[in-house]
């Protein structure tokens, strides 16, 4: 064992004869590598910045911002003021896509105390706030908003739907759905006024004004150009997917990723896919 101590002693000794590398000297910096370089990290990190933008305008947003962004029809607004006194419900109905959670989005806005709960399609159910709450002891619930309501049981929407009772049993003064499957008829028999508001169909106007929200929001210099979409572009957008704006704002992703400079986009240069795809397709 001395030995193997020796040796390592004797070659940590030698150490110093070895051969040591120069000393480093920090050369110039070159301008023209240091703008070379910054160009190439620009392309690789901030890729749409050759757009004027700071990310793709129909990426996959935060509920907030869906909510910010979102454009809501002008009905949503006269139903709330012109709501009679009493338990309420409103109602979106419509296909996939077409606009439901954002509308819920942005009325979230107006009541942002208020939960919102999503009901998945697979997996436990959420458990709804629907009391009891006993006045002096538990804070009331005015305001609920549920996302996909027609995958509840028929029972846990009877609870739902009915006016909240002297314990507070049943649901919540306000109540805001979205859903695929018109409950009109279980609003009425459990004594609840209502509107139902049917999203379907979108003119080119309120389409236009959409989509020009969304590239405003990701301008980098507003100073400077950005790629827009013109009139036969979302009318393009409108016949071919007619009212599924998710299935459009899919399609203008692909295109604003293959977008080399500003200008006007031409989302016919590219092929149309099917949206959702069969494995998210909502049956």
């Amino acid at each position: 064992m001395w030995g193997i101590v020796t040796l390592q002693i004797l070659d940590r000794a030698n150490m110093d004869n070895v051969h040591q590398p120069p000393p480093f000297r920090r050369a110039l910096p070159d301008p023209l590598e240091i703008e070379r370089n910054r160009s190439r990290i620009a392309a690789e990190v901030l890729p749409f910045s050759r757009l004027n933008l700071f990310r793709n305008p129909f990426g996959e947003l935060t509920l907030r911002e869906r909510a910010e962004l979102a454009v809501p029809l002008p009905e949503v607004t006269a139903a709330l003021r012109d709501r009679p006194p009493g338990p309420f419900a409103l109602q979106f109905l419509g296909h996939p896509g077409r606009g439901k959670t954002t509308h819920m989005m942005a009325l979230r806005l107006r009541y942002p105390q208020a939960p919102y709960i999503y009901l998945p399609e697979h997996g436990p159910l959420p458990r709804l706030p629907l009391g009891p709450r006993i006045p002096g002891f538990h804070d009331p619930q005015p305001v609920l908003f549920v996302d996909e309501t027609q995958r509840l049981p028929a029972s846990t929407r009877r609870r739902l739907f009915s006016p909240p009772g002297m314990l507070g049993t049943g649901g919540p003064d306000l109540l805001i759905v979205g859903t695929h499957e018109d409950h009109s008829a279980e609003f009425a028999a459990a004594g609840r006024a209502f509107v139902g508001i049917h999203i379907r169909g979108i003119t080119a106007e309120h389409l236009a004004k959409i989509f020009r929200l969304r590239i405003q929001a990701c301008i980098r210099d507003k100073s400077k150009p950005v790629p827009f979409l013109d009139t036969p572009a979302i009318l393009w957008l409108i016949q071919t997917y007619r009212d599924d704006i998710r299935g459009m704002e899919h399609h203008l992703y692909a295109c604003f990723q293959s977008a080399k400079e500003n200008g006007a986009i031409d989302p016919s240069a590219l092929p149309v896919t099917p949206w959702p795809p069969p494995e998210l397709a909502v049956h």
